[in-house]
């Protein structure tokens, strides 16, 4: 694909990811404003359960329907009623653990969105993956926001979970479609199986922290901390739209190197653009969340070397060998949770901002290792 058209595509969800993006870390932006550091914790406790939960449903998981769509390997019907029904029951043992009724919900629309979504992306239908990923996002906007003032911080949980549904109908149709093919399951079950671990160890990676920090340092502090992920999650944007678009892109035979250079080179820029630009502005937006004032600075510092595993991520997919990116999850996940328990009884908020970065550098230079040294093959 020459580059003229690779910027092209980029363009195409490039647009609609940086506007959704955008829209969605406004939208917990706008919500951090209207919530008390400690409500806020809360809801992002809640919020990392039904992460993991949701994850857990995915059997085999959003990145083996993007990897088998560019291999135009019909296997997608069969994933999605299977993790379709699984998460009806997770949603079940949820209301009955925690008599919550709306994490369910979140869980199931969760699954059928990021299945269909994947899919999307996968098939290289950009205009069409791009329309209904900002669908979703004005959606989730407007739901969330509007639903607070009638349920508060349980209506923020609610409206999300109502705005994956806009894909029910692509859902269902894929179902019809591909049908259910166990027999295809069986023949891909290994690989499958890794991209699962693989999704469930970025799952951790994404939630552990938060479900550690609330019960072991308050959940005031834990609000604080989500605010500074969001500050990250804005920072990390681009460097997301480009490892999107480079998956499918080498499934399907594509060189990305270039690409991928220059979008670990602009990942520098954003690190110091947060470090020194972020703490000027949060006390003045966000007055009563002071201790992200500490935390910010360095968690900036993390959209470097993620940005660096998602793009080695991609060419290890593109592969189909899994047990790399498995492997330095298991890692990533016990650095975290070993420094956060260290680090963060030391050090308090700044260690546990330490802890973040810590545990995501160790997987960028794990990958960076496996891949210049090839130890592990499929």
């Amino acid at each position: 694909m020459k580059w003229s058209s690779k910027l092209e595509n980029i363009s195409k969800i490039g647009i609609a990811n940086i506007a959704g993006s955008v829209i969605s870390v406004g939208l917990w932006f706008i919500i951090a404003g209207m919530l008390q550091t400690e409500k806020y914790g809360e809801l992002s406790y809640l919020l990392s359960i039904g992460g993991i939960v949701a994850t857990v449903c995915l059997i085999g998981g959003p990145q083996a329907i993007v990897i088998f769509s560019a291999k135009k390997i019909q296997i997608q019907g069969t994933i999605y009623v299977t993790s379709f029904i699984t998460s009806i029951i997770s949603a079940v043992i949820l209301y009955v653990f925690l008599q919550n009724l709306e994490i369910g919900i979140f869980v199931i629309g969760s699954v059928i969105y990021n299945l269909t979504i994947a899919e999307l992306l996968g098939r290289r239908t950009y205009s069409e993956y791009s329309k209904l990923f900002l669908i979703q996002k004005i959606l989730q906007f407007v739901l969330a926001i509007g639903l607070f003032f009638i349920l508060n911080q349980t209506g923020v949980i609610l409206g999300v979970a109502l705005s994956f549904l806009v894909m029910l109908k692509y859902f269902f149709k894929t179902i019809k479609e591909n049908g259910i093919n166990f027999t295809l399951l069986k023949e891909k079950i290994v690989f499958v199986m890794n991209i699962y671990l693989r999704d469930l160890g970025r799952a951790l990676n994404g939630n552990i922290d938060k479900i550690l920090i609330g019960p072991m340092f308050g959940f005031s502090l834990l609000g604080n901390y989500y605010l500074g992920l969001q500050v990250l999650s804005l920072l990390s944007i681009v460097p997301g739209i480009v490892s999107n678009f480079v998956i499918p892109e080498e499934a399907a035979g594509n060189s990305t190197k270039r690409i991928k250079l220059y979008t670990i080179l602009l990942s520098f820029i954003l690190a110091i653009l947060g470090f020194f630009v972020a703490p000027l502005v949060i006390p003045h937006v966000f007055p009563q969340y002071q201790e992200s004032v500490t935390l910010i600075p360095i968690l900036s510092l993390a959209v470097i070397p993620s940005t660096i595993s998602s793009m080695l991520i991609s060419s290890f997919l593109s592969q189909e060998n899994s047990k790399p990116i498995i492997i330095g999850y298991a890692i990533s996940i016990l650095v975290l949770v070993l420094s956060i328990m260290i680090l963060g009884t030391k050090f308090d908020v700044l260690g546990i901002a330490i802890a973040y970065v810590l545990g995501q550098t160790s997987y960028a230079v794990f990958l960076i290792c496996i891949k210049k040294y090839a130890i592990i093959t499929k």
